[in-house]
């Protein structure tokens, strides 16, 4: 959904801009809980709204909502090893990637 969207590249963006590098999977994890919440929200109100009652409703929400937020911390670990693998294939700059060249203890001129 759009919303999710939405939520999914505002949220990692502003916290780029005040995180810390190494923070990639904080950034991935908090826009996941964002747009989750949004679009599951959303999706289960507009499909089963008026036709369950309201405990179901927020108990459709949650479970569909962890479930998700579950998922996506299950693949995290997947997830952070094809981002650098897709910028290098797209031609971006992979953070990172010259600490691991130059080796730890080198220190750029």
């Amino acid at each position: 959904m759009r919303t999710s969207s939405y939520g999914s590249g505002i949220v990692p963006a502003r916290l780029r801009d005040r995180a810390r590098p190494g923070s990639l999977w904080w950034r991935l994890v908090s826009s996941t809980l964002v747009g989750e919440l949004a679009d599951t929200s959303i999706f289960c109100t507009i499909a089963f709204g008026g036709l369950i009652d309201f405990g179901t409703m927020v108990n459709y929400i949650l479970v569909g909502y962890v479930w998700k937020v579950g998922v996506e911390v299950v693949m995290l670990p997947v997830t952070l090893r094809v981002i650098p693998i897709v910028r290098r294939h797209e031609g971006f700059p992979v953070p990172g990637a010259a600490r691991t060249t130059l080796g730890a203890s080198a220190q750029p001129v």
